[in-house]
C-alpha cells in the first residue's frame, strides 16, 4: 500500500511524498497503538487472507482490503491521542528503510 501526503512535517530529514507499507507494518503499527494506548479503542485492521492464497493487485480481495487499511489510518488520524503518536507519523513519513529500522529496533 501506498500513502500519500499532503502535506509533510519535517522531522529531522527531507519530506518524503511517498512511502510504501506492507501489510505486516499495519500489523506493527496495530500492536504498537494497541502496547501504548491500552485505554483506547484501536481500529481494526482488515484480516489478511487465511488461505494464504496470491492474489494481484487489481483482484477484489486486495481492493478491500486497500481500502480497510485507508479507513483504519483515517480513524487513527482523527483520535486525539493517537494523530500526534510519533509512531504514526513515522509510519507515514519516513523513508522505507528507516522505518524498518525503527520495527526491528522496537521488536527488541
Amino acid at each position: 500500500m501506498e500513502t500519500r501526503l499532503t502535506s509533510v512535517q519535517k522531522l529531522g530529514e527531507e519530506p518524503i511524498a511517498a512511502v510504501y507499507r506492507r501489510y505486516r507494518d499495519f500489523e506493527w503499527l496495530y500492536a504498537v497503538l494497541r502496547l501504548r494506548y491500552p485505554a483506547c479503542i484501536i481500529p481494526p485492521i482488515p484480516p489478511k487472507n487465511a488461505l494464504g492464497n496470491w492474489y494481484s493487485d487489481e483482484s477484489e480481495q486486495v481492493q478491500k482490503r486497500k481500502q480497510g487499511l485507508q479507513r483504519f489510518l483515517e480513524k487513527v488520524a482523527m483520535h486525539r491521542l493517537m494523530y500526534d503518536s510519533e509512531d504514526v507519523k513515522r509510519f507515514l513519513t519516513e523513508a522505507d528503510h528507516a522505518f524498518e529500522e525503527r520495527k526491528r529496533q522496537s521488536q527488541g
